[in-house]
């Protein structure tokens, strides 16, 4: 019996629920696991609980002070999320305890990444007052009335 034959007798005697539930198995298992997923919003709070800016895939950004639950909205087209996150990328750090971070006493902020497919990433951004300074300078510029 050649090995084709013997898949199709296999097949054959399976049921086609079991078939069909380790398809769906697979397939949501690869779809869960793409770690390259398309950003869906992207948003830093430096230094941490302070100011914090928001952008999503639709084009929305939003400027945040504080803890405060209300925000800014900024005009269309002055932040490109995946420029900006192309940006930070090469800053990011693996959100670790202060004991584990590389210098324990640096000023570090979090960057959250959410993706399409529902995952989300925080990472720290340590010593980078210039950039965040700039940045936020350019949101609150931009503000929509």
């Amino acid at each position: 019996m050649t090995t084709c034959q013997k898949i199709q007798e296999a097949k054959s005697k399976t049921p086609v629920w079991l078939l069909a539930a380790l398809l769906m198995l697979t397939l949501t298992t690869i779809s869960v696991a793409d770690p390259q997923s398309p950003l869906q919003s992207l948003t830093l709070d430096y230094p941490h609980g302070e100011d914090r800016i928001f952008l999503d895939d639709q084009g929305r950004c939003l400027l945040f002070y504080g803890a405060l639950p209300q925000s800014q909205t900024v005009r269309e087209g002055v932040f490109e999320m995946e420029k900006l996150f192309q940006t930070l990328e090469p800053l990011l750090h693996p959100n670790r305890p202060r004991e584990e971070w590389p210098d324990p006493s640096a000023q570090a902020g979090m960057v959250t990444l959410r993706r399409v497919d529902g995952s989300s990433q925080d990472f720290l951004i340590f010593d980078q007052d210039a950039f965040a300074e700039r940045l936020f300078e350019r949101a609150r510029t931009h503000l929509v009335e």
